[in-house]
């Protein structure tokens, strides 16, 4: 729509939806297009708001962005995997209570963004009964990763078997219930 086209991209450094269940894949690219590479913040949520991997393709090539919340928005096991480009850079991801199946799924591809990110400070997977292996995927990769920073990660949820919490040793603090 026109209205992307006439904020200047400072407006777009910061972008927050707290019901995007209209918005779709398409909307969320002129959204990613319209930041115009400055997009710094993106906060897209709302109940039962399904994104594909498109989507999450445009939100994954976002050169700026360090500050990701997506609750409550199904991606899909391909849409997480989609993330693993802007998973290297981000400072805060927020995948909480995505909405089927998915994040499981697609835990070993956001795993691999992880590996070598630097500058992740806190990571919430709310909800989301990732499992075992899921969470011992992303464990391993921030455990493996010796520039990593995190300093929290939300566990609340998980249906983790109690082996699962002894892979994950040592990874910065952790917060389960």
């Amino acid at each position: 729509s026109g209205f992307e086209a006439a904020l200047p991209s400072r407006v777009w450094a910061a972008a927050r939806m707290h019901d995007c269940s209209g918005l779709g894949d398409e909307g969320v690219r002129r959204r990613c297009l319209a930041g115009g590479g400055t997009l710094h913040t993106l906060r897209l949520g709302g109940a039962f708001t399904r994104l594909g991997a498109a989507a999450a393709s445009h939100i994954g090539a976002l050169a700026a962005l360090a500050h990701l919340e997506l609750p409550f928005v199904a991606l899909g096991m391909d849409g997480v995997a989609a993330l693993r480009p802007v998973a290297a850079q981000l400072t805060h991801l927020d995948l909480s209570a995505q909405l089927g199946a998915g994040i499981a799924d697609g835990a070993a591809g956001l795993a691999a963004g992880l590996e070598v990110n630097t500058t992740l400070t806190e990571i919430n997977l709310t909800g989301n009964k990732i499992g075992s292996a899921g969470w011992c995927a992303l464990f391993h990769a921030l455990r493996n990763n010796a520039g990593n920073k995190s300093a929290a990660f939300n566990l609340f949820q998980q249906g983790l078997a109690k082996e699962a919490g002894e892979g994950g040793a040592g990874v910065g603090g952790v917060v389960s219930g």
